[in-house]
């Protein structure tokens, strides 16, 4: 697993300097001990990845896969590099969502789970792991998952070429708990303008029916903002919810994925989750993507911080610090500068 981070991190930092490069190399657990150039003779196109013309760069991209591919290939998806079919983007244009798309495979998987029970277990006491966010300014290792090649790839097929994350975020339900996601879109607790961020579901665990899978009103986001009540219980992730009448029963569709698949679906998408009444765990990480020209209202969100992760930033927001270490948030959103 430590060749496979490293296979991240080489490949998915983006708009990354060469200095910063050098630096973020430096404390890579698995670079000090294996030098990157034994595996990837063209590193140096790596550091001036945003200057290379795209069809050039998906040239030397595709021969360095072809190098590292005997190591990576049982951590990651063997179809997880492929790019989103023009039917699927159009599903996502008409429905708001894409489910499943391969990721990680099996073995990638149980690493996933490790971590997130070394995770768990680092929260400090009281902590609900539900109400903590932005886990890639805290987490090295939670910033790269979000830096998987295959992941930016789908997000790309649907935002273009420019973009940044700015979120990320576990929902999890775990054997006794009662959580509910009520139904609600997720620009309506966003200050970001134009309304374009993607978010990507990573499936922990399995998720149905059974274990309070995310259930979403497809076809929702081209109605435009709903109403949305307060909702108030300990049960409720969320504050803010959206009544059933507002829409068609007919239209719900259940995000059901296997662990290590994962989803894509549109900030407007109207969607919720019941409580898991099957005694298993489901765990979802998320990770928000938006294109490089929407921008924060920071005089609502002061602490908002984006991560470019393709193409050109557009400067329009304050960009976050890549995290160094194994920390975890202790509160909803915190600045990058706490955990430096």
């Amino acid at each position: 697993m430590e060749v496979f981070g490293f296979f991240q991190n080489t490949f998915s930092h983006t708009t990354r300097s060469s200095s910063q490069f050098e630096d973020e190399k430096e404390h890579n657990s698995f670079s000090r001990n294996l030098a990157i150039e034994e595996y990837l003779p063209q590193c140096a196109f790596l550091q001036a990845y945003g200057s290379f013309p795209r069809d050039r760069l998906k040239l030397d991209y595709a021969a360095a896969c072809r190098l590292t591919l005997e190591i990576v290939v049982t951590s990651i998806h063997p179809t997880a590099t492929r790019r989103l079919t023009l039917a699927e983007q159009l599903h996502f244009t008409e429905r708001g969502f894409i489910k499943p798309l391969p990721l990680f495979a099996e073995e990638g998987v149980v690493h996933l789970q490790q971590r997130f029970d070394e995770l768990l277990g680092k929260l400090p006491d009281g902590i609900d792991i539900n109400r903590v966010n932005c886990w890639q300014k805290a987490n090295r290792w939670i910033y790269d998952q979000c830096c998987t090649p295959a992941v930016l790839d789908y997000v790309e097929d649907l935002v273009g070429e420019d973009f940044y994350l700015w979120g990320c975020h576990f929902f999890c339900k775990l054997p006794g708990g009662s959580s509910d996601v009520p139904w609600h879109q997720d620009a309506q607790y966003w200050p970001l303008t134009p309304r374009e961020t993607v978010t990507v579901w990573l499936a922990v665990y399995d998720t149905d029916d059974s274990n309070g899978a995310m259930r979403v009103v497809a076809g929702s986001h081209r109605s435009g903002m709903m109403d949305h009540e307060q909702r108030q219980g300990e049960k409720f992730v969320l504050s803010q919810g959206i009544d059933e009448t507002q829409f068609d029963a007919a239209d719900v569709v259940t995000i059901d994925l296997q662990a290590g698949q994962m989803s894509l679906h549109d900030d407007r998408l109207i969607h919720g989750s019941g409580p898991s009444v099957s005694g298993r765990r489901r765990v979802g990480l998320t990770m928000r993507f938006s294109p490089s020209q929407v921008h924060c209202d920071l005089s609502v969100w002061p602490n908002f911080e984006a991560y470019p992760m393709r193409g050109t930033d557009a400067g329009l927001n304050p960009v976050g610090k890549i995290p160094l270490g194994d920390a975890c948030p202790t509160s909803m959103f915190q600045l990058s500068s706490e955990f430096a």
